[in-house]
């Protein structure tokens, strides 16, 4: 009986011991944003900020280019404005050295997000054929509304 009586009360002083722990408490202020990429672009350069693993932002000031970079390539997501073109395709050149374009993936037609298509493909884009994934050209990726609209067929 003495036995039994041990076990319960060492049973019951568990869950008591455990309401008794507190969670860590949250820090008192999260930690600051690297603001270098955000003065970048109010100096009208490319500001480069990475965000997890090989996913990085492309700030432009008033539009955001999101890379995915790789040991294949890049694959970008929208490629800005076209008059900050040259300013992109400079920066992905410096800090992603010998890494083609792959794709480009359109969130939708406006020219902030369009623009700069053509001359960073141009650029930037793996040129020849060629199977398993090693040497195609860029590709555009998007609605068939968009491809429409910026063709002028819609």
């Amino acid at each position: 009986m003495k036995r039994l009586a041990l076990v319960g009360l060492i049973a019951l002083s568990f869950p008591v011991s455990a309401q008794h722990q507190r969670p860590e408490s949250p820090p008192d202020r999260l930690p600051p944003p690297a603001l270098a990429p955000l003065r970048a672009a109010a100096n009208g350069q490319v500001g480069i900020l990475p965000v997890q693993g090989n996913i990085y932002m492309l700030n432009l000031g008033d539009a955001n280019i999101v890379a995915q970079v790789g040991l294949d390539g890049i694959l970008l997501v929208d490629s800005g404005p076209a008059d900050w073109s040259e300013r992109v395709i400079a920066a992905l050149r410096d800090r992603f050295p010998g890494r083609p374009l792959r794709y480009i993936i359109n969130t939708h037609m406006h020219p902030d997000h369009t623009g700069g298509n053509a001359a960073v493909v141009k650029a930037l884009g793996a040129t020849g054929g060629g199977g398993g994934g090693g040497g195609a050209a860029a590709r555009i990726i998007s609605h068939e509304n968009t491809l429409n609209r910026m063709q002028g067929t819609a």
